[in-house]
């Protein structure tokens, strides 16, 4: 690949040399692994000095070990620890872990009082900074201490590390100009940060947006592909505040209608059952459940119904109305009654008038024989009792005898009391007969009024057990009907909600795809510097460029082949995002200008192309004295660095080798 001057040749684009930045917004100077704190400096197992710019730790994978092997090892490259490098570095700047939970536990194992130390600069600002291979929770940092003193002393106690953390998310988060993710995805911390700046192997480069894999267990903090394009656009100064705003709206909106879509398909199923349910007392068609009308049909239906239970109720007759009836039947039975009484009454009479008439006619039988035995006897005053028997009796009888004239006065007498009392018992009889007609009548009328009683009160009670029964219904209709009206009148409003929503979700769209607009120039020189880097690693005749995809960024490379193989994907990535931190370097958004890749050669990448990685970065320091770069890239790598940079000062000591146990990151066999 080409590296003549100027920096990106025959091409309009050129390196700025920025007048502020100048020097790494993140520097890690120095890389520690101690046995212990007690005096570090006799606790060292390994050291590794990095400077400004570009720093390439290599694992060489023939190295002379192999070939006193025969040659039969092939992990010499790929056993050493260059992700262990990485993840270290990270742990240190923030991440939770610095491996899988067995690589933990084997580190532990070995250094139980173990750390591992960094010198960082923090926009110029040294600190110590150290965690603890056993205990995450264990870690301190020294802002402003020298190196030499904390060999020579260590750290009195383990705290500060709050601070720290603290002052990166001042550098590195709060420029940003606000806290929190679109929406209510919580605050944005340097962690959501830190995966992208060091991409890890694992990622494999596969995506813009894919900066950890899952072997590797880095535990950062969750994030979805928009927020890392969020993020990305952040960090590159390339999210107008107004676009920003309408984020926050967008993604507000967003939730509104994820809800809804999940409320609504709820809604509607519960007014169906509703409608099932009501469908034995109302007839309504819900086949369109968002019509107004279908409201105003079921108050109607709800109306017609109510208007039934109350011409039921007043078809019951009142109480008042049944009482009348039992009044006029009591009264009716009570003359009914008087008249048998009547009744009874007068044939007593009767009966004794008839006895009266039979002791009359004996006394006028007994007058007859009397008046015939005078006309048999002797003559007056002649005893007819024997002078013998009378005087023996003591008794002297001087009765005298009655006369005939005598007795036909009694007679007669008789005779006018049995013709009264035979007149009197016509009377008697006339008298019963009237009274059995009267008391007929009245039992008729008893009969009727019992009858209209009986008839009124069965028909009350018959309409009460209706009405009640119709009206318990209704209680239990009304219920289903205000529940049923509520669902409905909640989905109509939810499902115009829905609408609306849409609709402003779409218009929101339309403001933010115009706010982009704004941003626009500032995108096409980013995507000038992309397409420069670009260039170092795929050539001259590939142009390329970042591009606006909605809210997310894209990368392109096109040339006279397909560009789209596993090799260019990555060239693409890594050309991402060394321009991104050229992009910091030149004064623009908020990168912190470190960035680490963990083995970005792909396996069927060139050879040639991936010495363009190096050469890109060479062309980045040019400009600048040794040890002046206002950025550092840490790269590790298994396949052999391009010559020009497969030394001093680039190459860090020391050159990996998985086959010396020493000559291992950690110095040790695991």
């Amino acid at each position: 690949m080409q590296t003549t001057d100027p920096l990106f040749p025959s091409t309009v684009r050129t390196f700025r040399i920025p007048s502020l930045r100048s020097h790494p917004g993140i520097f890690v100077s120095h890389f520690y692994i101690l046995k212990s704190l007690e005096r570090p400096s006799t606790q060292i197992q390994r050291e590794v000095l990095l400077r400004r710019g570009l720093n390439i730790l290599w694992a060489n994978p023939n190295p002379p070990e192999k070939k006193s092997r025969g040659g039969k090892s092939k992990v010499a490259g790929h056993t050493a620890g260059k992700s262990t490098f990485c993840r270290l570095i990270r742990y240190v700047l923030g991440e939770s872990a610095f491996g899988s939970e067995s690589q933990e536990k084997k580190i532990a194992a070995k250094f139980p009082a173990g750390w591992v130390v960094l010198r960082v600069e923090l926009e110029g600002k040294p600190w110590i900074v150290g965690r603890s291979f056993s205990d995450q929770n264990s870690r301190f940092a020294l802002e402003g201490a020298t190196l030499d003193a904390f060999l020579a002393d260590g750290v009195s106690e383990t705290t500060g590390y709050r601070e720290f953390e603290g002052a990166i998310e001042s550098l590195f988060v709060k420029p940003f100009g606000r806290t929190n993710f679109p929406g209510n995805h919580g605050p944005i911390h340097w962690q959501h940060l830190l995966p992208w700046f060091t991409r890890d192997q694992e990622a494999r480069l596969l995506s813009l947006t894919t900066w950890r894999g899952l072997i590797g267990k880095s535990q950062s903090p969750a994030t979805d592909t928009d927020e890392r394009q969020f993020l990305m656009r952040l960090v590159l100064g390339l999210l107008p505040p107004g676009e920003a705003a309408e984020f926050d709206r967008h993604e507000e909106l967003n939730e509104t209608k994820r809800s809804l879509d999940a409320e609504l398909p709820q809604l509607s199923a519960k007014v169906e059952q509703s409608f099932v349910q009501l469908s034995e007392w109302i007839d309504v068609e819900t086949k369109n459940l968002e019509s107004p009308l279908l409201l105003d049909a079921i108050k109607v239906a709800a109306a017609e119904k109510l208007a039934t239970l109350t011409k039921l109720r007043s078809e019951i007759p009142s109480s008042e109305d049944v009482q009348k009836k039992l009044e006029a039947w009591n009264t009716a039975s009570g003359e009914s009654a008087r008249a048998s009484e009547t009744i009874k009454s007068a044939e007593r009479h009767l009966q004794e008038l008839k006895k009266q008439l039979a002791e009359c006619d004996s006394s006028r039988i007994t007058m007859r024989a009397q008046i015939d035995d005078l006309n048999r006897v002797p003559p007056a005053n002649v005893c007819g009792v024997l002078i013998d028997q009378a005087c023996e009796a003591g008794k002297l009888l001087n009765k005298q005898r009655p006369t005939q004239e005598g007795l036909g006065r009694l007679l007669d007498g008789y005779n006018k009391t049995f013709n009264a009392l035979g007149q009197e018992i016509t009377a008697a009889e006339v008298e019963i007969a009237e009274a059995k007609r009267v008391e007929s009548d009245a039992r008729l009328t008893a009969e009727r009024r019992q009858t209209e009683y009986l008839t009124l009160f069965n028909q009350r009670r018959a309409g009460l057990d209706n009405y009640l029964e119709a009206k318990a219904e209704e209680k239990v209709r009304g219920k289903l009907l205000e529940t049923t009206t509520k669902v409905l009148t909640t989905y109509q409003t939810k499902h115009t909600e829905h609408k609306d929503t849409a609709k402003a979700i779409r218009e929101s769209g339309k403001e933010q795809e115009s706010l982009r607009k704004s941003s626009a120039p500032d995108r096409e020189d980013f995507s000038e510097l992309y397409q420069l880097v670009l260039r170092y690693m795929l050539g001259e005749e590939v142009s390329g460029g970042v591009l606006p995809d909605g809210r997310a960024l894209q990368v392109t490379a096109e040339g006279r082949n397909d560009l789209d193989s596993g090799a260019m994907t990555a060239a693409k990535l890594i050309s991402y995002d060394i321009a991104a931190m050229a992009w910091g370097i030149e004064g623009q958004g908020h990168h912190p200008r470190f960035m680490i890749h963990d083995s970005p050669r792909e396996a069927d990448m060139a050879g040639d192309i991936y010495d363009g990685l190096f050469e890109a970065a060479l062309a980045l320091e040019k400009p600048f004295a040794e040890g002046t770069a206002p950025f550092q890239y840490i790269v590790t790598t298994t396949a052999t660095p391009t010559e020009i940079v497969n030394q001093k000062p680039w190459r860090l000591e020391p050159v990996l080798n998985a086959l010396v146990p020493s000559e291992r990151i950690l110095g040790v066999d695991l």
